[in-house]
């Protein structure tokens, strides 16, 4: 009988254990915590990034976040519209940035649904490849879950992180280091990487050590390229009823009289000019068929950046190969800034032109652009 309990209780003891490091590390980094109890640590302490890995989704993050913030403001899009800041909107306007929620186009009107209000004005970033079927069918996602955070058990959230915690614990991506950065959530934590309290994206770890990041010197969007793969699937024709959705939102804003700035995401130049063969022909095909198609809509800009040459944006403000950096999209809103008349919601050119000149934050180089030879 003495046996069994002592076996009983290593075993006790075992589970606990087993038990008691993905616990600890995912009360320790936030993990447990709301995008709403986030976003209220964000208020007090604007030095605050969430960087979720197992709680939330982007998608989820933002919807969740964009619902309970009803900006006038709303910049939407995927991760390539992170990079817009709140700092330099004019702050009479309550702006928040959803970047991360969309993949494909049909995921605007599921979001726009969620979110469940209506904002006066959206900034859209349409992504080149959303109109490639092949990417499409790879991505294959019927869009996100929304939750209410709050209203779900977190020791079952928990539970269903175990195993990703310690596959992580494994290959050493989380190390005994990883409180060190202020944040909520493990992405925080350990790489100082997420979002800010605007909604925009920080980061940290590629800001410290720019070389040590996958897309430095653009070498894995080369790959990509070369493999026709994540992304940069051949294709010649603009999918129908991606482009058909499309209209849908536009429509949708126009019956509620939102306005939308739109505009084609940057590629550094030397990707871009990747991009100009008969493998890609339907991006070429795109930009011409949608300055036709949303001129008529009144309440409707549409610019085309897709080269950072457009808006003198070297590869060097490049985070990578489809990320354009800060000033690169800071650039992109003095240029919408100059195009459209009484645009007041964004600060005046002669303050954003100075601060693209004078902000430190601006002149970053991620690639050593002048050092290393071009592959072209």
């Amino acid at each position: 009988m003495k046996s069994f309990i002592y076996s009983l209780i290593r075993i006790i003891l075992l589970v606990l254990i087993a038990f008691f490091i993905p616990f600890f590390i995912f009360i320790y980094s936030g993990e447990y915590k709301s995008a709403n109890s986030a976003l209220l640590e964000q208020e007090n302490n604007k030095k605050v990034l969430a960087g979720y890995a197992y709680t939330y989704t982007n998608e989820e993050y933002k919807a969740e976040i964009t619902s309970k913030v009803k900006s006038k403001i709303l910049v939407l899009g995927s991760s390539r519209v992170m990079q817009f800041s709140s700092d330099w909107f004019n702050p009479e306007y309550s702006y928040y940035n959803a970047g991360g929620a969309i993949q494909q186009v049909k995921d605007i009107m599921i979001f726009m649904k969620k979110i469940n209000y209506r904002p006066s004005i959206i900034i859209l970033g349409i992504d080149q490849w959303w109109f490639n079927k092949r990417y499409i069918d790879y991505e294959n996602k019927s869009g996100y879950n929304f939750k209410k955070y709050d209203s779900v058990n977190i020791f079952t959230i928990f539970i269903n992180s175990i195993d990703r915690i310690y596959k992580d614990v494994i290959k050493q991506k989380i190390p005994f280091y990883f409180y060190k950065n202020i944040g909520i959530g493990i992405t925080a934590k350990i790489k100082n990487n997420g979002f800010k309290y605007d909604g925009s994206y920080y980061y940290g770890s590629i800001y410290s050590s720019p070389s040590t990041s996958v897309g430095y010197k653009f070498g894995n969007t080369f790959q990509r390229i070369k493999k026709h793969t994540d992304r940069f699937q051949k294709g010649t024709t603009v999918d129908k009823n991606s482009f058909k959705e499309l209209c849908t939102f536009f429509n949708f804003c126009k019956k509620n009289n939102i306005t939308v700035i739109s505009f084609l995401p940057p590629f550094p130049s030397v990707i871009y000019d990747k991009l100009q063969t008969n493998n890609y022909e339907y991006i070429s095909n795109l930009k011409d068929m949608l300055p036709e198609t949303l001129s008529k809509y009144k309440n409707v800009s549409y610019f085309d950046f897709s080269n950072g040459d457009y808006i003198n944006s070297p590869p060097s403000e490049f985070i990578d190969g489809i990320h354009g950096g800060g000033a690169t999209y800071l650039k992109i809103l003095i240029k919408i800034k100059e195009s459209i008349k009484n645009f007041d919601y964004c600060k005046n050119i002669d303050t954003l032109n100075y601060e693209l000149q004078n902000d430190k934050k601006y002149k970053l180089n991620f690639h050593n652009y002048k050092k290393w030879n071009m592959i072209k």
